[in-house]
């Protein structure tokens, strides 16, 4: 079976309650309105000076990945009128303000693929010659193989799954929390 999203939780963690707080993505000032900062799926931590922000996630902190993608000013007029178009489902939710407050979930199983998810190249990367199992931790907000004083925070179970587009060769994996 073909998956439809880049980024899926498979099973949502239980007894584990969401994190919210402020995120602003480092194309906030730069960026223009409508445009996406940051996918649905992202990983992102606390902040390590704003208790009440998010960062993105790393090998010492991960709070749950954003339950909506995030936009330079939400909605764009046109969307609003005329509903989100998207060459790509981006479901039926607006999306998160960049700057403003949103929520972040945690997830006992998850499936992602592509460079907005996995590290690819450079220190504990990714490929798709990793074998399973394997630690994974964050950098950038993106999951790669654990490293020396890293939180482990899922175990890679499946690597080489079938991508949403079979002519994209982006690597698509599953993990699972192991807490």
């Amino acid at each position: 079976m073909t998956p439809t999203s880049k980024f899926e939780v498979l099973r949502k963690k239980q007894g584990v309650l969401n994190a919210s707080a402020k995120f602003a993505s480092s194309q906030i000032l730069t960026a223009a309105a409508g445009t996406e900062t940051a996918v649905r799926g992202l990983a992102l931590g606390q902040h390590p000076t704003d208790p009440d922000s998010f960062t993105l996630a790393n090998g010492q902190s991960f709070l749950g990945h954003l339950t909506r993608r995030v936009t330079i000013g939400g909605l764009t007029l046109s969307d609003r009128v005329f509903g989100v178009t998207s060459a790509t489902p981006v479901g039926l939710e607006s999306p998160n303000k960049d700057g403003d407050a949103m929520s972040l979930e945690r997830a006992e199983e998850i499936e992602c693929e592509g460079p907005n998810y996995i590290m690819t190249s450079g220190t504990g990367a990714i490929t798709s010659g990793t074998t399973v199992p394997q630690n994974l931790s964050f950098t950038t907000g993106r999951l790669r193989i654990a490293q020396a004083g890293e939180n482990v925070v899922y175990t890679l179970t499946a690597n080489n799954l079938t991508p949403t587009d079979d002519g994209n060769n982006d690597l698509r994996i599953r993990a699972v929390s192991p807490l």
